[in-house]
């Protein structure tokens, strides 16, 4: 984000420029969100982890042991 502020240099004001870092936020993902579930069941199944999925989306420990289980039942 970048702004533009009034700053006070010695005796006088003038204009200046601050950059902010962008913050980015993973998405949540959740059994609802069918297709990238089915992209995460995947990935689990090709790499036999969820480090891949875990860098892209965040998921609760409860959602990850569900996509474990749903994937160990179709490996079955």
């Amino acid at each position: 984000m970048i702004c533009v502020e009034r700053v006070k240099n010695r005796q006088e004001y003038v204009d200046g420029l601050r950059i902010y870092p962008v913050i980015i936020r993973k998405k949540i993902l959740t059994p609802s969100q069918l297709e990238l579930w089915e992209r995460a069941k995947q990935s689990y199944l090709n790499t036999g982890s969820l480090e891949k999925v875990l860098a892209h989306v965040d998921m609760s420990l409860e959602d990850q042991e569900r996509l474990k289980k749903e994937c160990t039942n179709t490996m079955v």
